[in-house]
C-alpha cells in the first residue's frame, strides 16, 4: 500500500514497523483521538482553501459541527499554531494564518534543501516493498482527473518517496513545510500549475528511482520543487501586478 497522506498515523505505523521488524506481532495502529479528529478536520479545511487566510475560526460552531467539547478543539488548534497553519490572536481566538510571498519563499528555500536530501537517503536504502508503494502511488497520480484528487495523490506519491529515508525528524520537518506550501498551491493554483509541469517532473523522479540512482532522483526532486515555486510566484504576480 502507498504511504497514507495522513502523515501522523501512517508515520507512527511506519516507525513501529521498523522497530518491531523481528517481532511476530503486527504493529498496533494509533487510535484516532478527538484531538486528532479535530486537527485533521481543520487542517483539511485550511489546506483545501475552504478556510481562507485570515479567516476567524469560530470555536462554538466548529465544536458543534464535530460534536465535541472545546477542550480537544483548543488542543488541536494549539497543534496547528505550532505547525504555522493557525495564528492565536490574544483575546480574539484563532485565525487561519495569513499568506505572503516572503513566507512562501522561505518555505520553498528550505524544501529545496530538505526534499532532495530525503529522496537521496530514501533511494539508497529503499526496499522492494517500498519501491512497489512508490510505483502504485505514481500510477495513481498519472490517472488523477480532478484538482482535489491530484492534491491527495500528489501528497501520497511524494511521501511514499520520502518515507524510506528513515529519518523521523526530517520527515516531520518536511511534513510541516509541505502543508504550509500546499496552502499556497491551493490558493493560487489553476490546473496548469498542478498538472502542466508536474506530470513530466514526477516521471523523471520515478525513472530515477527505478534506476536506483539516489543523486539523479535528488536532482529531479530539486528541479520539481524549484519549478513549483517559480510557477507559484508567477501566479501570485498575475493576481497582484502591482
Amino acid at each position: 500500500m502507498p504511504f497514507d497522506p495522513l502523515f501522523d498515523t501512517a508515520h507512527t505505523n511506519e516507525m513501529n514497523a521498523v522497530k518491531n521488524d523481528n517481532s511476530s506481532e503486527p504493529p498496533k495502529k494509533k487510535r484516532i483521538t478527538l484531538v486528532d479528529r479535530a486537527r485533521l478536520h481543520l487542517r483539511d479545511e485550511i489546506l483545501s482553501g475552504r478556510l481562507a487566510p485570515g479567516q476567524r475560526i469560530h470555536l462554538n460552531e466548529t465544536a458543534e459541527q464535530l460534536e465535541m467539547s472545546m477542550v480537544p478543539l483548543r488542543e488541536a488548534l494549539g497543534s496547528l499554531v505550532s505547525e504555522g497553519l493557525v495564528t492565536a490572536v490574544r483575546q480574539r481566538g484563532f485565525r487561519v494564518s495569513e499568506v505572503d510571498l516572503d513566507d512562501m519563499a522561505d518555505i520553498y528555500r528550505l524544501r529545496l534543501i530538505l526534499d532532495p536530501l530525503a529522496v537521496e537517503l530514501a533511494v539508497s536504502q529503499m526496499t522492494d516493498q517500498e519501491f512497489d508503494a512508490v510505483t502504485e502511488a505514481y500510477q495513481a497520480i498519472k490517472g488523477a482527473k480532478t484538482k482535489e484528487i491530484s492534491r491527495a495523490d500528489n501528497r501520497t506519491f511524494h511521501f511514499s518517496v520520502y518515507t524510506p529515508c528513515r529519518s523521523p525528524w526530517l520527515l516531520r520537518i518536511i511534513n510541516m513545510l509541505w502543508e504550509n506550501s500546499e496552502r499556497y498551491q491551493t490558493l493560487s493554483t489553476s490546473d496548469k500549475i498542478v498538472k502542466k509541469h508536474h506530470i513530466d517532473e514526477h516521471e523523471k523522479i520515478y525513472r530515477a528511482i527505478v534506476e536506483r540512482d539516489p543523486k539523479k532522483a535528488a536532482e529531479a526532486m530539486y528541479q520539481h520543487v524549484k519549478a513549483t515555486a517559480e510557477a507559484l510566484v508567477s501566479a501570485f504576480d498575475e493576481k497582484d501586478p502591482s
